[in-house]
């Protein structure tokens, strides 16, 4: 089966050769992306959204509230697509959810792992955007 990226260099479908060299040698990439604003909304977005009594371990993807769900979706992607054209151009988002770990807690520890991927290989190519809310380093989640 061919494959969408037989056709194309990495330049071509992420535009830009340093993404390209990133993510094909360490499989990830690292950009500027939001403003201060940006981060803020999100994470006014994330407060108000989640759920009194929440878990060590909250994730908005395995909520029932399906009108939350689509809340989350609709605001993040507001503010988050514009800044995917700039980086990703073509790229559209399939999904936007919250991964809340708090403070201290074991539960939802993962090894170094791929995320599942929502798209099928031979026709599109997805890519997976983590931003954190919080500032990170390699004592609390951030990749070394």
């Amino acid at each position: 089966m061919q494959s969408v990226t037989d056709d194309k260099t990495p330049t071509e479908f992420l535009g830009d050769e340093q993404k390209a060299a990133d993510i094909q040698g360490r499989g990830y990439t690292v950009q500027p992306f939001l403003e201060p604003e940006d981060v803020e909304a999100l994470r006014t977005l994330h407060r108000e959204t989640l759920p009194a009594g929440a878990s060590e371990y909250y994730v908005t993807a395995f909520s029932s509230d399906i009108a939350g769900q689509r809340h989350i979706y609709e605001t993040v992607c507001a503010i988050v697509e514009p800044k995917i054209a700039k980086l990703a151009p073509g790229y559209r988002i399939l999904n936007a959810s919250f991964v809340t770990k708090k403070a201290g807690s074991t539960r939802g520890r993962l090894a170094l792992h791929q995320d599942y991927s929502l798209v099928d290989h031979g026709e599109n190519i997805g890519l997976n955007a983590w931003i954190p809310l919080s500032d990170v380093d390699t004592t609390n989640g951030c990749m070394r």
